[in-house]
């Protein structure tokens, strides 16, 4: 079973952008359809108020290529790698949310 990560960004009731790292993981979408879930690091960008620079490295597709080197991290200060599901802990934590847990 494959896990991911995601998001949907809605500002006053409206969607204005999202991402997913596996568009067509779940079934078969339009070249179209897989563009609209690429996200929008300039937007998070300014809606979170960080740099641009350190979050735009986890707005990418998860490709057969990437998923050779999973434990590759986006960032040096990652705690998970690139195509793991909790690499949203290390995204959240970059916006100013950052995710707590007791392992």
């Amino acid at each position: 079973m494959m896990s991911f990560w995601g998001y949907f960004l809605y500002d006053n009731g409206k969607e204005i952008d999202f991402f997913s790292p596996m568009p067509d993981c779940l079934e078969e979408i339009t070249e179209d359809e897989y563009k609209k879930f690429s996200g929008n690091s300039k937007l998070i960008s300014k809606y979170f108020d960080v740099s641009e620079d350190k979050i735009k490295k986890y707005l990418v597709y998860w490709t057969e290529e990437l998923m050779d080197d999973c434990d590759a991290k986006a960032y040096e200060d990652d705690e998970f790698g690139q195509c793991n599901c909790w690499q949203m802990a290390d995204f959240m934590n970059k916006i100013g949310y950052p995710y707590e847990w007791e392992w």
